[in-house]
C-alpha cells in the first residue's frame, strides 16, 4: 500500500496533534473505528504507513500504561480505501509479568485489509549496546529538498525531507513529526512506524521494476524516540525472486541511537494480482 494524500485533519488550520490525527471511536469492546475522508476527485488508495499507525494505536490502548511496543509484524490483505471508515478489532493474547501481545484485524466493508501481532515490553535494566552500521554522515535536514509529488510536502504525520546520495541501492530521508507529539512514547513510536513504510528500497535489483504493494512489514523498536525531533531512515535491497522482493533498513535519531530496524516485502513483479 503506497498510495496516499496530504489532506488530513486540520490540515486547513495547519498540522493537528499526533493524537487528533490518530483519534480512534469506541466501536465495541476492544474494538476502534476510525472515519475515512469525504469523497473527493482525487486518488482512492490508502496508505500503508497510515494503517500501521492506527493499528499500533489500537493496540497500545489496550496495553497497561509503561508497557511499549517493541516489534510488530504485519500483513496488507487488500487495497484499502481512504475514503471508508476502518474498523480496528484487537485481540488480546496474553499479559505476562513484562510482555503484552495483541494482535490487530483491519477491517473495511467486514472485509480484513490488514492483519498485525505486536508486543510490548515493560523497559527492564540491561546493557545498552550498538553494535549495528552506525548512522551514515549525510547533510542534516536543514536545507534539504522537501519530498514532493503525490505524497505531498505534509504527508500527513511526517515531514519528509530527502538525502541526495549517489550510493546505488541505497535510499535514504529524514522525517520528523509534522504536529504535536506530547511525551507519549506510543505515539511517538506511531509516527515511526507511519514512517518506516513510506518508501521503497528496491528499484535499483532490477530494471524497469519499481516494486509495488507492501506484502509484509516487520519493525523492532529498540530505543524509544522522540519524533518531534528529525530522525534519519536508510533503505537497502536485500533480493528480488519469484515475483516478491525484500529490502531492510535501519532508523537512527538525530544524536545517533539506533532506534529502530525493519524489513518489508512488497509484489515486484510485472503481473498484478
Amino acid at each position: 500500500m503506497t498510495d496516499t494524500s496530504s489532506d488530513v485533519p486540520g490540515a486547513a488550520d495547519g498540522p493537528a496533534d499526533v493524537a487528533d490525527q490518530l483519534a480512534l471511536k469506541p466501536a465495541g469492546p476492544d474494538s476502534f473505528r476510525f472515519p475515512g475522508l469525504p469523497r473527493v476527485e482525487s486518488p482512492d488508495g490508502l496508505f500503508g504507513g497510515q494503517v500501521l499507525a492506527l493499528a499500533l494505536r489500537a493496540a497500545g490502548m489496550t496495553v497497561a500504561d509503561g508497557r511499549l511496543p517493541h516489534s510488530l509484524h504485519a500483513y496488507f490483505l487488500r487495497r484499502g480505501s481512504r475514503f471508508k471508515d476502518m474498523v480496528l478489532n484487537v485481540q488480546r493474547d496474553t499479559d505476562g509479568r513484562s510482555f503484552s501481545a495483541r494482535r490487530v484485524a483491519v477491517l473495511q466493508d467486514s472485509l480484513p485489509i490488514f492483519t498485525m501481532s505486536a508486543s510490548f515490553h515493560a523497559p527492564e535494566e540491561g546493557p545498552d549496546v550498538q553494535s549495528a552500521v552506525p548512522m551514515p554522515a549525510v547533510p542534516g535536514p536543514e536545507g534539504l529538498p522537501v519530498r514532493t509529488g503525490p505524497f505531498g510536502p505534509d504527508h500527513g504525520l511526517i515531514e519528509v525531507r530527502n538525502v541526495q546520495n549517489d550510493e546505488a541501492g541505497v535510499c535514504m530521508a529524514w522525517a520528523r513529526a509534522s504536529g504535536r507529539v506530547g511525551d507519549d512514547q506510543i505515539l511517538h513510536t506511531c509516527v515511526l512506524a507511519h514512517f518506516s513504510d513510506l518508501y521503497s528500497g528496491l528499484p535499483p535489483l532490477a530494471t524497469g521494476h519499481t516494486g509495488g504493494p507492501s506484502l509484509d512489514h516487520a519493525l523492532w523498536m529498540h530505543r524509544p524516540i522522540r519524533t518531534d525531533d528529525w530522525f534519519l531512515m536508510r533503505l537497502e535491497p536485500v533480493s528480488a525472486a519469484y515475483g516478491r522482493g525484500v529490502y531492510r533498513g535501519a532508523i537512527w535519531d538525530r544524536a545517533g541511537r539506533l532506534a529502530a530496524t525493519l524489513g518489508q516485502e512488497v509484489l515486484y513483479s510485472t503481473s498484478r494480482n
